[in-house]
Parts: C-alpha cells; structure tokens; sequence
C-alpha cells in the first residue's frame, strides 16, 4: 500500500468518526418526531447518477411513496460502463447494468423508469440539465430525491449540482445518502 493510500484511508476513518460523533450528539438534542409518512397522491422523482443507485440509495423510501399511493419515477443517468465487477467489457456492462436496474424497477413497483443512458465519466452537465428540464416541464414532480453534494464520488456530485440547478423552488428535494461519511448513522 502507497504511503498516500495510507494517508487517505486514515483521513476517511477520522472523518467518518467526527460526523457520527458529531451527528449522535445532535441526535441527542433534538426532539423525537413520528416516523416519516409519505403524504400519499404525490408525484416522486428520484435522480440516481448509476444503475443501483436509486435502490441503494433510497430503495425503502421508494416502496414506501408507492405503499401510500405516490407515483414515483426514477431517472437514472449514466450508464455504469465504469463498474469493474464481473470483468466485462464497457459496453457490455452498460447492457447488464441497464437490464439489472430494469429488474429492480419492476420489483420495486417503480411506474416510470426513465434511462438517459449517459456513458458514464463521459457526459456534460449541459445534457443532463437538458434532460432534467423537459422530464420536469412535462411531468412535474412535488418531491425529488438526489445524491448528495458531500458524496465522495465524482459523478454524485455533479448530479447534484446539475439537480440543484434543474429544481423548482416549490418542489420538496430531499438528499438520499451513498458515499458520504455519515456510514452509522445512513439508512
């Protein structure tokens, strides 16, 4: 292991341990509310960056929107030809990657799934504001979901700034959690 690999897995170790320390504490001092409900009727949008982040990400809050009556769509906007697992090549990671979220969507009960398709590290923020705009102009939703901006992964962040930009100022957005230092205390 290279002295600078090093350095870095320790800087995410004692950064994981300041925020969930942190947010514990804060945990401690706030009120206990009721558990969250979806309101029920509304129409959900959920922006995931890679195949299986939607799932991952914020998979339980989807069935539960579905349970109360929301329509929900998921949005997913690379491809994923970047993954490494099953030593594919890009292209055909891409096709596994897109038919295996598919088969997520369906089980999930998702009523619109909606694949941009974009090569992953390959895309510009302009195509992605683009799609977000006219999905939102034509459907528009009163709840979207995204990455996180603190997300450690490159592509997470972009498609939150790209979300952020893209939003009403009357639609609800909500941050599902990934790769972000919060590892206790997510999900």
């Amino acid at each position: 292991m290279t002295w600078f690999r090093w350095l870095r897995q320790l800087a995410d170790r004692i950064a994981t341990n300041v925020w969930t320390r942190l947010f514990m504490l804060v945990g401690l001092l706030r009120r206990r509310r009721q558990p969250w409900q979806p309101a029920g009727g509304q129409r959900v949008l959920v922006v995931a960056p890679h195949p299986d982040d939607e799932a991952l990400g914020c998979g339980g809050t989807i069935m539960r929107h579905i349970a109360s009556g929301d329509s929900v769509a998921v949005l997913i906007v690379t491809d994923g030809r970047r993954s490494r697992a099953h030593n594919l090549q890009a292209d055909a990671m891409a096709k596994a990657r897109q038919q295996e979220a598919r088969v997520a969507a369906d089980l999930m009960g998702i009523d619109e799934w909606i694949w941009l398709g974009l090569p992953e590290g390959e895309w510009s923020d302009g195509e992605l504001q683009l799609a977000l705009a006219a999905h939102m102009q034509d459907k528009p939703p009163g709840v979207v979901y995204g990455p996180s901006w603190l997300d450690y992964h490159p592509e997470h962040r972009r498609v939150a700034e790209c979300l952020a930009t893209s939003v009403a100022p009357d639609v609800a957005v909500r941050v599902y959690t990934l790769h972000i230092p919060l590892v206790e205390l997510a999900n």
